[in-house]
C-alpha cells in the first residue's frame, strides 16, 4: 500500500504540471445510419468533441518526450501569457489570432464574424424541437461547413 502512494505522488505532480493544449481544428462525431464517424468535416447533427491531443510526459530521467509540434505549442502559449498585459487576449483568443494572421484580410474578416453566428447558432440549434432542430441543424452546419473551409 505504501509503494502505491509513493508512487502515486509524482505522477499526480506530473500530471498537473503539464499544461492544457487546445486542438486547432475542431473533432465532429457524425451518426448516419447508425454508422459513427470522426471528422474534421462538419455534417448535419454533429456533435463537437474535444479532441485535445496529449503532449507526452517528461521521462523520470528529464529526456523530453515532447515533438517539435507540442514545443512550439508550448511556446506559444508562452508568447501568449508574456504578451496578455499588453493585448488583453487570453490563450484562446490569442491562439486564434495568431492563426487568423496567414489568412488574407477578407478571410479574416470573415472568420471574425462567423465566430458570434456561431455561438448564436449553437445555442438555438440545442433549444430547438421537432422540426424547428432539423433546420437549426442545418444551419449551425451551413455556418460550420464555411468556418472550416475557410480556416478560421
Amino acid at each position: 500500500m505504501n509503494r502505491a502512494l509513493l508512487l502515486l505522488v509524482p505522477l499526480t505532480a506530473l500530471v498537473l504540471t503539464v499544461p492544457s493544449v487546445h486542438a486547432q481544428k475542431a473533432v465532429y462525431k457524425c451518426v448516419t445510419q447508425g454508422k459513427v464517424e470522426y471528422s474534421h468535416t462538419p455534417c448535419v447533427g454533429a456533435i463537437e468533441i474535444d479532441a485535445t491531443p496529449t503532449q507526452g510526459a517528461d521521462r523520470w530521467s528529464g529526456q523530453s518526450r515532447k515533438g517539435r509540434d507540442v514545443q512550439r505549442l508550448e511556446f506559444n502559449e508562452q508568447i501568449g501569457r508574456a504578451v496578455r498585459p499588453l493585448t488583453g487576449m487570453d490563450d484562446a483568443q490569442w491562439k486564434t489570432a495568431t492563426h487568423r494572421q496567414a489568412l488574407s484580410p477578407s478571410a479574416r474578416q470573415e472568420c471574425d464574424r462567423l465566430d458570434p453566428m456561431l455561438a448564436a447558432q449553437r445555442s438555438r440549434t440545442d433549444a430547438a424541437t421537432g422540426e424547428e432542430r432539423g433546420r437549426a441543424d442545418v444551419r449551425l452546419w451551413q455556418l460550420r461547413r464555411r468556418f472550416a473551409d475557410l480556416d478560421c
